[in-house]
């Protein structure tokens, strides 16, 4: 038989089995998170690895964490291959977490323009554009550069990460009231790509800063004015994305 017989599915309380899509604005503290996590479940910190991608490197400051960077697809395939096949050899490591999403994303447009050229025969320039354009490119990159590396190393054993950034977007409803709109937290990623991140991995959280807020008035010459202070503020983590 070509497929697998069913068996009953068992799950055990490791966070270790569980991939993780965390997702929240700059300076939340995620890769900070991503290092405390291996600290507290292993107390070593080459059972994980924290993998800069491209242009970012946010772990300058960040003390026993075990870092690499990758700089284009070819580094991260050559990674995922290494982290499979020296598993229990050269490493030992159990964790993985991709720092940022946003950052692979362009990684991954970039082989994508590279093979759409390749495979077209007609120079391509922008993601845009890749495999004929009409977001044919940015789903190449979501499900065939992205999702084969990700689920490669699921199927490894290896618990992975991929941290990501949102931004706060203003939302102007059409025959709305409210001129000025509201506040949404969004991604910074396409569509795609946050749908690729968010269908490959378990749990998908979004970080929030939750902020007391207290009122006082002030007088200035002969203005009064009624400005807002944080008194407290709160990281949360909401299972959503």
């Amino acid at each position: 038989m070509a497929f697998k017989k069913p068996v009953v599915n068992k799950i055990s309380a490791d966070i270790a089995n569980i991939s993780i899509y965390l997702r929240s604005t700059k300076k939340f503290g995620k890769t900070t998170l991503f290092r405390d996590v291996i600290m507290a479940k292993y107390g070593d910190p080459s059972r994980g690895l924290l993998v800069g991608c491209g242009n970012e490197s946010g772990f300058g400051m960040l003390d026993n964490l075990n870092v690499t960077t990758i700089d284009n697809y070819r580094d991260l395939v050559d990674l995922c291959n290494w982290l499979i096949q020296e598993k229990g050899k050269e490493h030992n490591i159990e964790i993985v977490a991709f720092d940022t999403g946003d950052e692979l994303a362009l990684i991954a447009d970039k082989e994508t323009i590279a093979r759409s050229t390749e495979e077209t025969g007609k120079k391509c320039r922008s993601i845009k554009a890749a495999f004929g354009g009409f977001n044919a490119g940015v789903e190449y990159s979501a499900n065939n550069v992205i999702k084969p590396v990700m689920s490669a190393l699921k199927k490894a054993g290896f618990g992975v990460w991929v941290i990501a950034h949102t931004k706060f977007k203003t939302i102007k409803e059409k025959g709305g009231l409210d001129e000025d709109g509201y506040m949404q937290l969004t991604s910074n990623l396409t569509p795609q790509m946050e749908s690729a991140f968010g269908d490959c991995m378990d749990v998908v959280l979004t970080g929030v800063i939750d902020r007391d807020l207290e009122k006082k008035t002030e007088k200035i010459g002969n203005t009064t004015k009624t400005k807002n202070y944080t008194t407290d503020t709160i990281r949360k983590l909401y299972f959503r994305g």
